[in-house]
């Protein structure tokens, strides 16, 4: 596992396990890194990143083709699917998402934001039982910049992941000489 990995398992493992607020009291530092980090990566998507076909033909769905999911994670950066399974089921939705044929890469990437905020809201519920509610506001804080984080991780490096998928889910339509 590279360095990479390994940091980013070991704050994930804080951020959404049962010691969540684990970074201090008050502590808005890592909230400001992860935010700062999150903005420059929206800077950076400004790219658009849609699958079309060459020569002008049509995308369709590959006959009896069915999505896969790898968890969390793509290329040589994965994280274990024991690691957290409820953060590998939002993963795997969204990878389910991309190689769906015909599916539009933004739409998918905010329902894994979204699952991701539902996730961070009902460990937060768990914490309030046996938190202040200052602490578990911030462990909130916390856990939804770890999600800005892993967003932006996917918006800014996403696009060939999704790409690949969906050349993997669609087959082109052929245009006959002299059809326009």
């Amino acid at each position: 596992m590279d360095v990479l990995s390994y940091l980013l398992q070991c704050l994930l493992i804080l951020v959404y396990s049962e010691g969540l607020y684990c970074f201090g009291k008050n502590d808005n530092g890592v909230h400001n890194l992860f935010k700062t980090i999150g903005d420059l990566a929206s800077i950076l998507t400004a790219e658009e990143c849609v699958f079309t076909c060459p020569y002008g033909g049509q995308v369709i769905p590959r006959r009896n083709y069915s999505p896969t999911s790898n968890g969390c994670g793509a290329y040589e950066m994965q994280l274990p699917r024991d690691l957290f399974p409820p953060l590998t089921k939002c993963c795997d939705v969204h990878d389910i998402c991309y190689g769906t044929c015909g599916k539009e890469r933004a739409d998918c990437d905010e329902k894994l934001k979204t699952c991701m905020d539902e996730l961070c809201d009902s460990v937060v519920e768990k914490l309030k039982k046996r938190q202040t509610k200052s602490a578990a506001k911030d462990s909130r804080k916390v856990c939804m910049s770890t999600n800005s984080l892993l967003y932006a991780g996917v918006t800014t490096l996403g696009c060939q992941a999704y790409l690949e998928a969906q050349k993997q889910a669609c087959t082109c339509s052929t245009l006959i000489k002299g059809e326009f």
